[in-house]
């Protein structure tokens, strides 16, 4: 069972909500200034509402649009109601700490060679995290990627990671977004707004990974994030996404 099942009931701490709508919006305000008790008490009810010990495959949906407040959050003065929400919650076989160093891993290209051009800055101190020193770090990427329907694009992507370590266990929590928009080759593609947030926690014999997002992508001929399809085709990516960590799990890299 979930190691964050025996939280006690006596602690004084703000509710989390019990959807999984809730509990997104929840996560994405709390990720920095949430104490552990209120993320332990949402991951137990995440762990709930997704039935993560029983999870056997990927659960997708669409949840609602992140306030324009949430976006201030993280500096951004824009209309957050152009992104479409939507998640990925899936079983993943791998160790956290495993996982934990796949998430802050400064060459990403080498673990996923899926970009033109990569570099990631550590805006905080890297080592303090590792050693445990610090519970969490960020950084800055810039990175070229593209494909056949946008052509290239250039980006920046800021980001950060949180090891939470409560009375009953160590769960992850990744947030990153794009401070402003990506610079396409061509005309015509918008990649203006892009708000992600990764959870992993133990549950059963698997880590199960919540992965809710709000983007706004348009490529042009009726191609954009609006699209339950166009939905569906990203989260599938996702999921290989997935599939590549646990073959990186298998191997022992990084």
């Amino acid at each position: 069972m979930l190691l964050l099942l025996s939280l006690t009931a006596c602690r004084n701490v703000e509710p989390a909500p019990e959807d999984l709508d809730g509990l997104f919006h929840f996560f994405w305000q709390k990720a920095e200034e949430g104490s552990t008790e209120e993320l332990e008490a949402a991951v137990l009810n995440l762990e709930i509402a997704a039935e993560g010990a029983s999870l056997k495959e990927a659960k997708t949906g669409t949840i609602s649009d992140l306030s324009n407040e949430e976006a201030a959050l993280v500096g951004l003065e824009v209309d957050a109601s152009k992104s479409a929400g939507m998640f990925l919650i899936n079983p993943v076989v791998c160790s956290l700490e495993q996982i934990d160093r796949t998430i802050w891993w400064q060459k990403q290209d080498e673990l996923y060679p899926d970009y033109e051009n990569y570099k990631r800055d550590y805006l905080t101190d890297i080592d303090a995290y590792t050693s445990g020193e610090s519970d969490r770090v960020s950084w800055t990427t810039s990175y070229t990627a593209g494909n056949i329907l946008t052509g290239d694009y250039d980006s920046t992507v800021l980001g950060s990671l949180r090891r939470v370590e409560g009375e009953d266990g160590t769960f992850l929590i990744a947030r990153a977004w794009i401070p402003s928009p990506a610079d396409f080759v061509k005309e015509g593609p918008v990649f203006d707004q892009d708000f992600q947030l990764e959870l992993f926690y133990s549950s059963g014999d698997h880590l199960v990974h919540a992965y809710p997002l709000w983007r706004h992508l348009d490529i042009g001929s009726g191609l954009s994030t609006d699209d339950q399809g166009f939905q569906s085709t990203l989260l599938n990516e996702l999921v290989a996404y997935d599939k590549d960590t646990e073959q990186l799990c298998a191997d022992g890299v990084p």
